[in-house]
C-alpha cells in the first residue's frame, strides 16, 4: 500500500502524460526483482547509475524475519538458466541449514568490489554468509559491473522513470528460467585469463565486508575447470599457486572466515565451459561444500556489529 501511494504521488509531480509507460515500467521492475527464486537478477540489464538503487530495492523486497543464508560471487553463484532447487546453494543450504532460505545476491561477472558493495548494503546479520572468490577477475582492469552509488531519497522511482519505456516495453530474464548445457564444449577465451595479479588488500576488504553479513561466513576459492586447461594453454601450476594465496589472504582477513580452496574440487563432467556448473556439478559442488564446511565449522558466538 506505500509503494502504490507513494507511486500516485510521483505520478501526480512527475506528469499523467507519461502514466502509459511510468505504470507499466514500474509494475515490470518490481516484479522483475520480487522473482520468487529469491536471486538477484542479471542487474547488468539496467544502466550502470542504477543498479546500485535496484539492489537495495531487491534488498527492501526480501523477508529479513525469516532465518537466511546470502549467497555472493559471479556467474557461477548466479547460476543463469538454473532452478532454484538444483543450484549449488540451494544443494549447501540443504546440507547444512534446511531451515534457512537463500538470498543470492550474485552478480554476473561479478568483481569483489561489486561483491563488497552489495554487501555494505544488507540490513543487519543474517546466519550464514557464502562468497565465491573467481580467480580469473584478478587479471587485467578491476572494472566495477555495479558503481557506487549512495542512497538518495526515490532513487528507485527516478530509475523507473528514466528508463521507463526500456522496462515497460522489454522482457527482463529471470534467474532460474530458461536451461543451461549438461556437457563441456570450449569457448573463446583470452589467453592471460588465468595471469592473475593477487591484491591483498582487495581480497581482504571484499571478505571482510561479507563476513559483516552474517554471524558465520563461508568463502571459497571458486572451482574451474582445470582439466580443459591444456587446450587453452594455461598454467596448471600457477594456477594453483595463486588459488592457494588467495585462500591465505582470505584467511588473513577475519580468523572466523572459513576460506576453502575448491580450486581442483570437480572435474570436467561436472561443467558445460571452464567454469558453470552443469545440473551434475551443482549438486555435487554444494555437497562438497557442505562437507568442507562440517569438518571446519565452529559453534557460532555471532558478532556485534
Amino acid at each position: 500500500m506505500r509503494s502504490a501511494a507513494v507511486l500516485m504521488v510521483f505520478l501526480a509531480a512527475f506528469g499523467l502524460s507519461s502514466a502509459r509507460y511510468i505504470v507499466p515500467a514500474y509494475s515490470s521492475a518490481t516484479t522483475w526483482l520480487d522473482n520468487d527464486v529469491q536471486r538477484l537478477p542479471n542487474i547488468r540489464e539496467v544502466t550502470e547509475e542504477c543498479r546500485g538503487p535496484f539492489i537495495r530495492k531487491f534488498l527492501s523486497l526480501q523477508d529479513w524475519d525469516r532465518p537466511s543464508m546470502l549467497v555472493f560471487g559471479d556467474s557461477q553463484s548466479v547460476a543463469m538458466g538454473v532452478p532454484k532447487e538444483n543450484t549449488w546453494s540451494e544443494h549447501f543450504k540443504n546440507r547444512v541449514a534446511p531451515e534457512l532460505q537463500v538470498i543470492n545476491l550474485a552478480v554476473i561477472d561479478g568483481r569483489p568490489g561489486d561483491a563488497e558493495f552489495i554487501a555494505r548494503q544488507v540490513p543487519g546479520e543474517v546466519e550464514i554468509s557464502v562468497y565465491g572468490l573467481n580467480q580469473s577477475h584478478f587479471v587485467g582492469a578491476q572494472h566495477r559491473n555495479v558503481p557506487s552509488v549512495e542512497e538518495t531519497p526515490f532513487e528507485f522511482l527516478r530509475c523507473v522513470s528514466e528508463m521507463r519505456r526500456f522496462l515497460a516495453m522489454t522482457p527482463l530474464s529471470i534467474p532460474g528460467a530458461g536451461s543451461i548445457p549438461e556437457t563441456y564444449s570450449a569457448a573463446d577465451l583470452p589467453a592471460d585469463r588465468y595471469d592473475l595479479t593477487i591484491d591483498g588488500p582487495v581480497v581482504r576488504s571484499v571478505v571482510q565486508a561479507v563476513a559483516d553479513t552474517a554471524s558465520r561466513s563461508v568463502v571459497f576459492v571458486a572451482p574451474n575447470n582445470s582439466e580443459a586447461f591444456d587446450a587453452y594453454g594455461y598454467d596448471i601450476p600457477r594456477y594453483a599457486a595463486d588459488s592457494a594465496g588467495l585462500t591465505e589472504e582470505c584467511k588473513a582477513a577475519d580468523p572466523q572466515v572459513l576460506c576453502f580452496n575448491m580450486s581442483g574440487q570437480l572435474g570436467m563432467g561436472s561443467f558445460y565451459d571452464i567454469i558453470h556448473f552443469n545440473t551434475q556439478g551443482n549438486a555435487r559442488f554444494g555437497e562438497l561444500l557442505g562437507e568442507r564446511y562440517f569438518a571446519s565449522a565452529q559453534p557460532s558466538t555471532g558478532k556485534a556489529h
